[in-house]
């Protein structure tokens, strides 16, 4: 249920019990946000932090691209893979290689071809580490 809809369907005999009860939810929840935050706190202690990075920062921006890209290329990679399932499928269907089905088929593989060869260019030629 979303959280705007919580009070709507309470019956006016029970309302006490629910303000009570999301009284306590809300103060639940920022009781674990002030410990989230005492947390960070210690580990950027811990860890030697001092400044934040934000928007401007060269390192989140450098960051920020990397994942752009890996993002980009997961997408191609899912791509390929789909590609390469559904020529496979295609192929499973028993294309007999008589009329313009084949031609079709033939044109479509090349392509994919052409444009895999150039998905693998594309892959080596940049300097992105792909692990997340």
């Amino acid at each position: 249920m979303a959280a705007n809809e919580v009070m709507t369907n309470i019956a006016p005999s029970n309302i006490h019990t629910a303000l009570f009860l999301a009284r306590q939810r809300i103060d639940s929840t920022y009781a674990k946000l002030q410990n989230s935050e005492a947390y960070v706190f210690s580990l950027e202690a811990q860890l030697g932090i001092e400044k934040r990075w934000d928007e401007q920062s060269p390192e989140y921006k450098k960051y920020k691209e990397q994942v752009v890209i890996r993002d980009y290329l997961n997408a191609l990679g899912e791509l390929k893979r789909l590609v390469v399932m559904r020529l496979f499928e295609l192929s499973k269907l028993g294309m007999s290689g008589t009329g313009s089905s084949s031609t079709f088929h033939n044109k479509l593989l090349t392509n994919f071809v052409q444009d895999t060869n150039f998905v693998v260019r594309l892959e080596k030629h940049s300097n992105v580490d792909q692990k997340p």
